[in-house]
This record gives structure tokens, sequence and C-alpha cells, in this order.
């Protein structure tokens, strides 16, 4: 079976991580959890947003295609409350990039990583892919 390793952005409003630790028991039903970074708490990075957000990045290895994978967790953020039309983000979870086994960039979305708070979170557990980001 040939697997993919994705790296994934997860992102709540939420006054605690109840949604991401939600989101990641989730995750694990489309494949294997390889690293997580740290969480960090503070503001939006949209300008004009008031919310607080807590965030994260994973890297997970999967069977899906990313067009699957993508499916998949548009499901698990309905799943865990996600309403599209609400002011509020009680879970968002962005597939960033693919990766090979060595950890190379093989596929990127650049509008997921144009905030330097995102990069440092994807370069926690891909150190070496820092300069090769954006």
């Amino acid at each position: 079976m040939h697997t993919h390793r994705y790296l994934l952005l997860l992102g709540t409003d939420a006054a605690d991580e109840t949604p991401l630790q939600q989101a990641r028991i989730r995750l694990v039903e489309s494949g294997r959890l390889l690293r997580e970074s740290k969480l960090v708490h503070g503001p939006s990075v949209v300008p004009g947003d008031h919310h607080r957000y807590i965030n994260q990045a994973l890297l997970i290895e999967a069977a899906q295609s990313r067009d699957d994978l993508s499916a998949f967790l548009k499901r698990v953020e309905e799943d865990l409350g996600r309403r599209r039309d609400s002011d509020n983000c009680l879970i968002d979870i962005d597939l960033v990039a693919e990766c090979d086994t060595q950890d190379r960039v093989v596929w990127q979305n650049p509008d997921k990583l144009a905030h330097a708070l995102f990069r440092d979170l994807v370069a926690q557990i891909l150190p070496s892919t820092k300069a090769n980001i954006m």
C-alpha cells in the first residue's frame, strides 16, 4: 500500500484545546500521526479578527490522495461542529503540504503558509524544510 505524508495546520478559537484533541483522534482514523508541533495560543493572524486561537501543525501518514484527504478533513470539521456561516471557528484543519519519506516538500499550498506563525509551526516538525517553505 502506497502512503503519503501530509502536513496539516489545525486551529480553534475555543477556550481550550479540546477541539484540537478531538481532531487528532479523528485524524488517526485516516492514518498515523508521525509528529506534532507545540500548541501556540495567540491572536488571529487575520487583520480585524478579534478572536484568539490555538494552533498546531501535524505530520500524518495516510493512504488517501490529497483530494480524498481534503474531503475527509472537511467531514471531520463538520463532525466536530465547524459551521462555515458562523463567526467562530470551532475547528479548522488545513492541508498545507505533502512530503516524501525524507521530509522533502513535494507539494504545498503557499496560501496556507503565508503567515510566519504557520511556517514556524511547520518548521517545528520539519526543521530541514524551513528554508524551502514559501
